[in-house]
């Protein structure tokens, strides 16, 4: 078994206790950084929900396709059939009208 110098324990111990402090220091920028990501990342999601709320049918809004009109009337007409699944058997009774068509009525 080698002795080795007090001065090398020392110096070892030192550069040891100075990994230990760096990584620390490191450790605390990342939960730093991950809090800023949260932060973020809900001002994003607020951003998005005051988006969807100013989004809602109101004055000066676009008007709804047929398709979608026809879907909600087949759903009231169906009320016990989720929206989604009224979407899906709404298919089937949804006749396209001819664009061409409405165009030569005028």
């Amino acid at each position: 078994m080698v002795k080795s110098s007090r001065r090398t324990n020392r110096r070892n111990n030192r550069s040891a206790r100075r990994v230990g402090r760096s990584a620390r220091r490191s450790a605390r920028r990342a939960r730093r950084r991950v809090g800023r990501t949260v932060r973020r990342s809900a001002r994003r999601t607020a951003r998005r929900g005051k988006a969807r709320r100013t989004a809602r049918r109101g004055k000066g809004s676009k008007a709804l396709s047929p398709w979608i009109k026809h879907v909600m009337a087949y759903h009231k007409a169906h009320s016990k059939l989720s929206y989604k699944d009224a979407m899906k058997k709404a298919k089937y009774t949804y006749k396209k009208s001819d664009p061409m068509r409405s165009l030569s009525m005028e």
